[in-house]
């Protein structure tokens, strides 16, 4: 065996010559020399916290600016699409404060007597004049826009017809029309309707009439009516509504005097 000088001999070696008792240090492990120390969240910088907020106020602030954009082109389409469905029709003109409807044409009503040839009403541009139904002109029709006949005639004393306030007034074949008494624009009328298959007396046969009779003095009066021929297709509703307004252009000079 090879003596060791001393330089070779490790420090155990040397210890054990010396008389001393030299241990290894036991392996420690993590948890026997490690301290338990509480769990700290670490906190985001602020500055990552600011971008994020910066990033949400742009995409809020780009958000209410492309719908102000697209506003200004849907907005004025949709106003174009209103005007674009309103019908255009008589009915659309609407009487003004001085009871005048603008933009129709006054006419006289066709009488034998000279009071009731200065009763005056007023039709829309795009109906015709009315003409005479029947030999000797008993009354005078033209039709509405809406397809039905509409007719005047004047009644009472001296002219062609009578005047049937007082009795009950049918058709040509004698059916009854339903009466009462109404004002329509301001003036009280008799009014007669007929939801019901009818001849007129000029030989016309209808669905349904509707008419109004104006008193102008204690004995003569004028006949206003407009009716939906059979075998045809009219929109009475919206005659109706024209019809009204009519009524309430009627002048009545005498009367008013």
């Amino acid at each position: 065996m090879v003596d060791q000088t001393e330089e070779e001999k490790t420090p155990a070696q040397k210890a054990v010559e010396a008389g001393l008792h030299f241990e290894e240090a036991p392996e420690l492990t993590p948890s026997q020399h490690l301290l338990d120390v509480p769990h700290v969240p670490v906190k985001k910088p602020r500055r990552k916290r600011f971008g994020t907020f910066i990033f949400i106020a742009l995409l809020f602030g780009l958000g209410i600016w492309l719908s102000s954009q697209l506003r200004l082109f849907v907005v004025p389409e949709t106003v174009l699409e209103n005007v674009d469905e309103t019908p255009s029709s008589p009915s659309a003109s609407i009487a003004s404060k001085s009871g005048v409807i603008r933009d129709w044409q006054t006419v006289s009503v066709s009488a034998i007597g000279s009071l009731l040839q200065s009763v005056t009403y007023q039709l829309p541009q795009s109906v015709a004049l009315p003409v005479c139904d029947g030999s000797g002109c008993p009354s005078s029709g033209t039709n509405l826009s809406g397809g039905t006949r509409f007719t005047v005639a004047a009644r009472g004393k001296g002219e062609r017809l009578p005047d049937f306030r007082g009795a009950i007034l049918t058709d040509a074949n004698g059916k009854e029309f339903t009466m009462r008494q109404m004002s329509v624009g301001g003036k009280d009328v008799y009014e007669y309707i007929g939801d019901f298959v009818g001849r007129t007396g000029g030989g016309y046969q209808f669905t349904k009439m509707r008419g109004v009779l104006v008193p102008v003095s204690d004995t003569i009066s004028i006949e206003f009516n407009h009716f939906a021929p059979a075998a045809t297709v009219s929109d009475f509703a919206a005659d109706d509504e024209v019809f009204d307004q009519i009524i309430s252009s009627v002048k009545l000079p005498a009367t008013e005097q």
